[in-house]
């Protein structure tokens, strides 16, 4: 018995070490390629296959979307102190605000807004954190909600494409995903006070709530409404965008969505966790089987990470083990992670959301 108790307590140990040294590895990669002006990310690197990204606006939105989850991985790995971290709030607090929408058709920028948003909402709740520096993080996060009102879709939620009529609101179909992602970051300002409009929050749940079925899988977009049993909708297809479905209308108190379906679902996105593994890495979006895109798996890996408190002591630790192993297995010899290229900002947000999971696994 003694020694059944003394080589879990190891095992315990030698993986919180692993955990910790691949940590140390991803915080040493940002913390040497983070931008001259202290941002991370650029437009530099490009190829015939990169999405389509009207300039300035795209970029600027992807630029600070990367800077927020950076600082946001050093913020929750004890890196405030660091120049790099210093630089690098700055340069948001003066570019943030600039960030609107790309073009007619494209709205990256809320990817932006909804992260600068959880960032600044940390620092601003961070026990260290000076008066001063408080009065620019209100202010920032202040605007930044503003800027996701004015950009929600007739519908309610949010949409990152506007292909259709250009109307003076966005006239698109909202994605289940954005707009989950979206409600957890305005959950998160909540929590430090600062209210979003409640029938904003109200329409935006409802978006997300039509595009659940009775499986926990999600529609891509509410436009797939008709053609739900699509590759893309069905559980497979919807492995990266159920966890962050999932912890929305979690946080939003939605009568279905409760621990034993949330555990449920965990489960199912680590037991047919391949399905995210063989698009991981392909250039072009949805070219995978089921039309998974790359770009689902860090992201996908983050907010299950998020819902790993729901499912009970016990399977929280053999989840947690076994979320930590993956992210820890992908990990690149120069500390990054990545899943999908994206002209130079794929490394930053990908490692950014892998530190953020084995945070949370730990």
């Amino acid at each position: 018995m003694k020694a059944l108790i003394l080589s879990i307590f190891l095992f315990n140990t030698l993986a919180a070490e692993t955990i910790e040294q691949s940590i140390n590895k991803g915080l040493e990669f940002l913390l040497s390629h983070q931008n001259k002006n202290g941002s991370w990310g650029s437009a530099k690197q490009t190829k015939a296959l990169n999405i389509y990204a009207p300039a300035p606006g795209a970029h600027r939105a992807f630029r600070s979307a990367v800077t927020s989850l950076s600082l946001r991985a050093l913020l929750h790995s004890g890196k405030q102190k660091s120049k790099q971290f210093n630089k690098g709030h700055e340069w948001l607090f003066e570019n943030q605000p600039k960030v609107k929408r790309c073009s007619v058709d494209t709205l990256y920028n809320i990817w932006s807004h909804a992260y600068a948003i959880e960032f600044a909402v940390d620092l601003y709740k961070h026990k260290n954190t000076k008066k001063a520096v408080k009065k620019k993080l209100a202010l920032l996060i202040k605007g930044q909600i503003n800027r996701l009102k004015r950009y929600e879709t007739v519908n309610g939620g949010w949409a990152y494409y506007n292909f259709g009529p250009i109307t003076p609101k966005v006239s698109s179909h909202p994605n289940s995903f954005a707009t989950a992602a979206i409600l957890i970051s305005l959950k998160h300002a909540e929590s430090a006070g600062f209210a979003s409009d409640k029938k904003i929050i109200k329409r935006a749940v409802k978006a997300v709530k039509r595009q659940q079925k009775k499986d926990f899988s999600y529609l891509y977009s509410s436009r797939f409404r008709t053609y739900p049993m699509l590759p893309v909708n069905r559980p497979a297809g919807s492995l990266g965008r159920t966890q962050v479905c999932n912890r929305a209308l979690f946080l939003y108190k939605d009568s279905i969505i409760n621990k034993k379906s949330t555990e449920l679902c965990l489960k199912r996105f680590l037991d047919r966790n391949n399905w995210l593994d063989i698009g991981r890495k392909r250039p072009v979006p949805h070219e995978s089987w089921f039309s998974v895109a790359g770009y689902y798996y860090y992201f996908g890996h983050y907010y299950a990470s998020t819902n790993l408190p729901l499912s009970g002591k016990d399977k929280q630790r053999i989840y947690a083990k076994k979320l930590s192993s993956i992210i820890i297995s992908k990990q690149e010899k120069d500390g990054s992670w990545w899943d999908f290229p994206l002209y130079n900002y794929h490394k930053y947000y990908g490692t950014a959301f892998a530190i953020l999971t084995l945070k949370n696994c730990q």
